[in-house]
């Protein structure tokens, strides 16, 4: 398959080549909470939203505690700023930080973020905000490659490195020449072991193979980074259909390093368009598909 015009994305810490013709929706977690780029603000009226969040929050009461919902703001990087409130009205047990995220340079953007902790440890969890502050840039999915360290994510990119902390990136992917299957990618670290894709599944493909279902491949595969897990399943038990694709590819995480993701990629027919054409021409085809993008993921250079 010739691949020389695909283009390369950015996936939190990993990279991915696809077709020029690829859509991709990226979804992504730092230290365990979503960050949204707000493609509707500015830096003004991301200000004038927080202050309109910051009177509301003042004029609602705590059921808990004679007090209102708002506890403090503080100022970050850039001309940002951080919400500190009450997650509940009828509770003091956590609080939330809700912060608007501003980057440095011409092209500013603003990344909402918020996290939720102990009020207890209201301090770490100020710091942590003031520090990814310091992080943020903006970030097209058009730009060169960043060679430096960096999570990479929709619109921007946080340049941490050292320290191991929680991130998770899902990209979904859809290419028009295929449009009956979706291609899905998660990195994430989570600072716990897998369980092995294939341990103990022994049994499940003995049960595959008695009802019809073609199990294409199944065993370690060598990728960029190691010895990753695959499965590639082929379904024709529903003869009113066209076979139904199952792959999937995973590379366990090695906890606490940054470099060493839980990797996981699928490629799978959407249920909601089996009324469409075929899914691929042949099993070839979809093989030839799952083997150029599947072999593309890698560790960004410089990534960590």
């Amino acid at each position: 398959m010739d691949t020389s015009n695909w283009v390369t994305h950015c996936v939190g810490r990993y990279l991915i080549t696809l077709p020029p013709s690829a859509k991709v929706e990226l979804f992504s977690n730092i230290f365990g909470e979503e960050i949204k780029w707000r493609k509707d603000l500015t830096p003004d009226t991301a200000r004038q939203e927080a202050q309109a969040e910051i009177e509301k929050l003042k004029a609602t009461p705590n059921k808990k505690k004679p007090m209102s919902m708002f506890i403090d703001s503080f100022e970050l990087e850039n001309g940002g700023i951080c919400i500190v409130h009450w997650k509940d009205t009828y509770s003091i047990a956590l609080a939330s930080l809700h912060c608007y995220f501003i980057t440095p340079g011409d092209n500013a953007r603003i990344f909402e973020f918020t996290h939720q902790f102990s009020p207890d440890r209201i301090q770490s969890a100020r710091d942590k905000m003031i520090y990814l502050a310091t992080t943020l840039r903006s970030r097209n999915d058009w730009d060169s490659l960043p060679t430096g360290p960096g999570f990479c994510f929709d619109g921007g990119i946080s340049t941490h490195t050292g320290d191991w902390r929680s991130e998770r990136a899902r990209a979904r992917i859809t290419i028009p020449q295929y449009p009956r299957i979706t291609f899905r990618l998660m990195t994430w670290n989570s600072g716990a072991p897998d369980k092995p894709l294939l341990q103990g599944a022994e049994e499940t493909t003995a049960q595959l193979l008695a009802v019809g279902i073609k199990v294409v491949r199944r065993g370690d595969v060598h990728i960029h980074d190691g010895t990753a897990q695959e499965r590639c399943l082929i379904d024709r038990t529903d003869t009113r259909h066209q076979p139904h694709y199952d792959f999937e590819m995973m590379l366990p995480e090695i906890p606490t390093e940054l470099a060493h993701p839980y990797v996981d990629f699928k490629m799978y027919d959407d249920a909601d368009k089996y009324g469409e054409q075929e899914s691929f021409r042949s099993d070839a085809e979809a093989l030839g598909i799952w083997d150029a993008i599947s072999r593309s993921i890698r560790l960004r250079p410089g990534a960590v």
